[in-house]
């Protein structure tokens, strides 16, 4: 069978301003570009002020489904700053995380104060979504600046009218983690406001799987990209405090990880794992799924 192919432009939800009832909605378009049917199997979201509704929860080859929410400021009138974990039959990304941003004091600049993605060397880009943005801006006025010489990039505009920092990554000789600090600049190069951005190159070593749906406990191996040699685990550090305090690591042989755990879970929660070898730090993605929900 072939498998499905995502085309994701980005992994954020800009929700805009307060209708008659106080919520605030937004839209992201995803398309299948691979000859196999994307099945949807669920979508869960961080917090209860969110209501998600996905026009087709399966999507046949170079079709789209589109991605519907309302959000609910806790305070009536506050930012939303929330996730949407989306579990399918994607081989590559079997789940995705799309994070949900907005407010009342919405202001020219990144959406995210930070963001972090994998790419391989020359073959993706990221994308960082601009809020308070319009065409009467001008793209042309405004650059991306970067403190690492490895990304370039600029301004661009989707068909749906959501402006984005395109930041493309020029070095193919390294791999692992590559830091950086974007800077989006007006006319006379003042800085406007600034993200930083952490990538994972994808190089040298591969999870599998490479991010986890979590309940009870779940098992993680590490690969050479080129040979699929196993690789030995050295260490583990959870990167999230949100998730560390429910999860019993354990590193297995130095051949696997096994995540247990440890207590309930009030709510779905959504964090990382850096997984140490002699190789490289391979970043795993891990949501936590609430025992309250799965009942």
């Amino acid at each position: 069978m072939f498998p499905p192919k995502i085309d994701l432009k980005s992994s954020t939800i800009s929700v805009g301003a307060r209708d008659a009832r106080g919520n605030r909605s937004g839209m992201l378009q995803i398309r299948n570009i691979g000859f196999g049917i994307w099945r949807i199997k669920r979508v869960m979201s961080s917090c209860g002020c969110l209501n998600a509704a996905i026009s087709n929860v399966q999507v046949f080859p170079f079709c789209k489904t589109e991605i519907r929410v309302s959000a609910t400021p806790k305070d009536g009138k506050g930012r939303i700053d929330e996730s949407l974990a989306i579990e399918s039959n994607d081989r590559q990304h079997p789940m995705r995380i799309i994070e949900i941003k907005g407010g009342d004091d919405v202001r020219l600049g990144f959406a995210v104060r930070r963001i972090t993605a994998a790419i391989g060397a020359r073959e993706d880009s990221i994308l960082v979504p601009i809020i308070g943005f319009d065409k009467a801006h001008g793209l042309n006025r405004y650059k991306i600046q970067s403190s690492n010489k490895c990304f370039s990039g600029g301004l661009e505009c989707d068909a749906q009218g959501q402006f984005f920092a395109k930041l493309n990554y020029n070095d193919t000789s390294a791999s692992g983690l590559v830091r950086a600090k974007i800077i989006l600049t007006d006319e006379v190069n003042v800085a406007v406001d600034q993200c930083d951005v952490l990538v994972i190159v994808k190089g040298g070593a591969v999870a599998r799987p490479n991010s986890i749906l979590l309940s009870e406990s779940a098992t993680i191996e590490i690969f050479k990209n080129r040979d699929g040699t196993q690789l030995p685990i050295g260490s583990v550090v959870i990167e999230s405090e949100d998730i560390q305090p429910y999860l019993d690591v354990q590193i297995e042989e130095q051949k696997r990880v096994k995540f247990n755990v440890a207590k309930n879970i009030p709510r779905n929660l959504l964090g990382s794992a850096r997984i140490k070898t002699d190789v490289e730090d391979v970043i795993v993605p891990i949501a936590l799924l609430s025992s309250e929900r799965l009942k």
